[in-house]
């Protein structure tokens, strides 16, 4: 299974940024599994997923499939143990939640070992933040800001070549 359906809405929706947002909070069922499937081959193993507001649903499938608890982004204040987790996330850009939530997770002794997003908006500076404290960045898209507006990437974004 590819990603065929979340690739191509995802492609008509580029021209508007909130409609884009709304899209990915609100994903129809198959392409939550079309995503799911996505991010079950790229995830490292881990004990909980975290998902930030908006990516509930994608989170409690792949929790589903792995035999994992979700625990909601508010909650992460009470988890304790040494646990492994991800988070995951509609739409990384600058990645300031996605940083915080890292902070706090690992306040309770938890570590946030991947953050999976559903888009990555590559000029926002969101995965050398990221990446800066440890944490693998797993994009199932890549959207990049050009004058023309949001495009999908055409660079390698993880060795700065062109694909």
């Amino acid at each position: 299974m590819g990603l065929h359906l979340f690739r191509q809405r995802t492609k008509q929706l580029l021209s508007s940024e909130e409609g884009l947002l709304g899209h990915l909070r609100r994903l129809p069922q198959e392409e939550v599994v079309e995503v799911t499937a996505h991010l079950d081959a790229l995830l490292p193993p881990v004990g909980v997923l975290i998902p930030l507001p908006g990516a509930e649903g994608v989170a409690e499938q792949l929790g589903a499939w792995r035999g994992l608890p979700v625990v909601r982004a508010s909650g992460v204040d009470a988890l304790t143990g040494s646990a492994d987790a991800a988070l995951v996330t509609t739409q990384l850009s600058d990645g300031v939640a996605e940083l915080d939530l890292c902070l706090r997770a690992a306040h309770s002794g938890v570590r946030v070992r991947a953050v999976a997003a559903l888009v990555e908006r590559t000029g926002a500076g969101g995965r050398s933040r990221l990446e800066l404290q440890g944490t693998e960045v797993l994009p199932v898209l890549e959207v990049a800001d050009t004058p023309e507006g949001l495009l999908f990437e055409r660079r390698d974004t993880r060795t700065h070549g062109l694909h």
